[in-house]
C-alpha cells in the first residue's frame, strides 16, 4: 500500500469492525532510482478474521473464491462456522 491516507483510512475501517490485524509503516530504498519510499502494510491473519471478511466484505475473485473451497490445506467451510460467532453464510459479498 503506497497512500499514507489510504493506510490510515483502512486500519481506522478494521478497527470500526473489530477486526484483529497488524500493520507496519517502513522506509524502503530503491536501487532502481535511488530514492527513498514509504511502505505501508496491512496483515488481517486467521480463520476467525477470514469468517468476518466473507461475512461483511466478500471476494468476487475467481480465484480466492476456488482456494475457500474444501481441500488439501485448505480452510472448510465446516470451521468457518465454528470461528465466527454468527457463522458465514457463503462467499459471496453482500449486496
Amino acid at each position: 500500500m503506497k497512500s499514507e491516507n489510504m493506510y490510515r483510512d483502512v486500519k481506522l475501517f478494521l478497527k470500526s469492525l473489530n477486526f484483529s490485524f497488524t500493520s507496519q509503516e517502513r522506509e524502503r530504498f530503491d536501487k532502481r532510482t535511488k530514492q527513498m519510499y514509504s511502505q505501508f502494510q496491512i496483515d488481517i491473519n486467521g480463520v476467525r478474521n477470514l469468517a468476518k471478511w466473507i461475512e461483511l466484505v466478500g471476494f468476487r475473485n475467481q480465484r480466492h473464491l476456488k482456494n475457500m473451497k474444501d481441500g488439501p490445506g485448505r480452510i472448510r467451510t465446516a470451521d468457518l462456522h465454528r470461528s465466527h460467532p454468527t457463522g458465514c453464510e457463503g462467499y459471496a459479498p453482500k449486496a
